[in-house]
């Protein structure tokens, strides 16, 4: 009798213990379950953190002040409205105000040419009256059409031309017209600046751009410079190695002047470049241009610079050459090499100017930034390392936007996944069969396990 009576405890003990396991799994997920309700939490494992929104656009959201509206055109069940609404999902969870609303393009055809939009799943903003197109579905082209709409007005940047200097409309290598159609699409708008038509320098000028030029300014339009720099006008001017014409009047104007030669540096070779004369900065020094800045920048012919102790400017280095770097003054061998006539480093490379306005023509203190190259923001070589990143950071900080300097301006490498036609196989039978059958598998192994106790 005490066999029977044994295994009857024993059976009551294993069902209690069931049972109890089965309240505590339950509870468990019912606690999950609350707590998710509760509290708002999200992991980001992308490159870069690309499912959340960055610090810089939500610095940005914190700038406006009123209530924003996007209107998206996109028909039900389309993929682009999906697209849209995770990108959206971002920005309302940081900004209650923010009111979407999704159109079928096919019932607004009024609307679309009023508004222009073109293509599915295109958005269109809108604050404080004024609106804005955007076509990509990415944190770049929403903030950077954010960032346009939180100017107050549209910047107007003007630069020298007539004497062969880089053109910022031009198609040309050494040209910077991608540079110039990036900086009209965050509100900032390149105007050729001839000054033998117009005179003095106009005054809604946000920002003035010297690079050098191949034929000597006229003295009238050396004046006009002279007198917009010492009236408080911001200022970048793109200088370069071994220059045709002498700036040696503006240089004298921002109290510096240039190391002879153009910039070397041996380490450039270890990085897999095989041209010495290209600088690579991965050192940036602090300054409001450079806060958070972490990407490469690649100079492909640079000069150094010198300034001088005069107390007229507050001078903020930006980037200095590597210590091993040297201003070769002859490379008419083709082979560089240091000699007793060169400069060795680090030297100097970009430098910031601030001191206040000798009269009020514009938002805050003067500001100039002098960069030893201009061909890093050529359509050449924008597209290199951070070098479309580091122009419109110091563009930013010239024309007083330093809320909008960290903004994203490219996408993270990540955006698609792009798989063979026998990665989709594997995946496609591994999820179908495999992985099923495994599970059914395993189960019949524990069941024929359990029968034969």
């Amino acid at each position: 009798m005490t066999a029977p009576q044994s295994g009857q405890h024993s059976g009551r003990l294993r069902r209690l213990r069931q049972r109890i396991v089965t309240v505590c799994v339950v509870m468990m997920l019912v606690g999950a379950a609350w707590l998710s309700v509760v509290f708002d939490t999200h992991f980001d494992l992308t490159h870069g953190s690309r499912a959340t929104l960055s610090a810089p656009s939500l610095t940005l959201l914190e700038t406006l002040d009123g209530p924003l509206e996007i209107k998206v055109f996109a028909a039900p069940n389309r993929r682009q409205r999906q697209s849209a609404a995770n990108l959206l999902e971002r920005y309302i969870r940081f900004k209650s105000d923010l009111q979407v609303s999704y159109k079928n393009p096919a019932q607004v055809p009024a609307e679309l040419r009023e508004l222009d939009v073109n293509d599915e799943g295109d958005m269109v903003v809108s604050y404080r009256g004024r609106t804005r197109l955007v076509t990509k579905h990415t944190e770049a082209a929403l903030s950077s059409a954010l960032a346009h709409l939180a100017r107050s007005e549209e910047r107007w940047l003007a630069f020298v031309t007539g004497h062969g200097e880089r053109d910022f409309l031009g198609l040309a290598n050494h040209d910077l017209g991608e540079f110039g159609i990036h900086l009209t699409s965050i509100g900032i708008k390149p105007q050729p600046l001839t000054l033998t038509s117009v005179g003095d320098i106009p005054t809604n000028t946000a920002v003035l751009v010297i690079s050098t030029p191949e034929v000597a300014l006229l003295g009238s339009e050396i004046e006009h410079i002279k007198r917009y720099v010492r009236e408080g006008g911001n200022l970048l001017w793109l200088a370069e190695p071994n220059a045709r014409v002498s700036l040696d009047w503006l240089a004298t104007e921002l109290d510096l002047s240039f190391v002879p030669g153009v910039i070397v540096d041996p380490n450039t070779t270890v990085m897999g470049i095989n041209q010495a004369t290209i600088v690579v900065l991965t050192d940036y020094q602090p300054h409001t241009i450079t806060t958070s800045f972490e990407l490469v920048t690649l100079l492909p012919e640079t000069v150094g610079l010198e300034i001088s102790n005069a107390a007229a400017w507050q001078t903020a280095p930006l980037a200095f050459s590597s210590p091993d770097a040297w201003a070769e003054s002859d490379l008419s061998s083709g082979v560089a090499s240091f000699d007793d006539g060169d400069r060795r480093g680090p030297l100097l490379i970009a430098v910031a100017l601030e001191r206040e306005r000798a009269s009020p023509t514009g938002p805050g203190r003067q500001r100039i930034v002098v960069v030893g190259d201009g061909d890093f923001l050529s359509n050449t070589y924008l597209g290199n390392a951070g070098n479309l990143e580091f122009g419109t950071a110091i563009i930013n900080w010239l024309s007083h936007d330093d809320a909008l300097i960290s903004i994203p301006v490219r996408n993270a490498p990540d955006q698609r996944l792009v798989l063979s036609r026998l990665d989709a196989l594997v995946i496609g039978v591994g999820s179908l069969f495999a992985l099923p059958g495994g599970l059914a598998l395993t189960g019949v192994v524990v069941w024929w396990r359990r029968r034969r106790r």
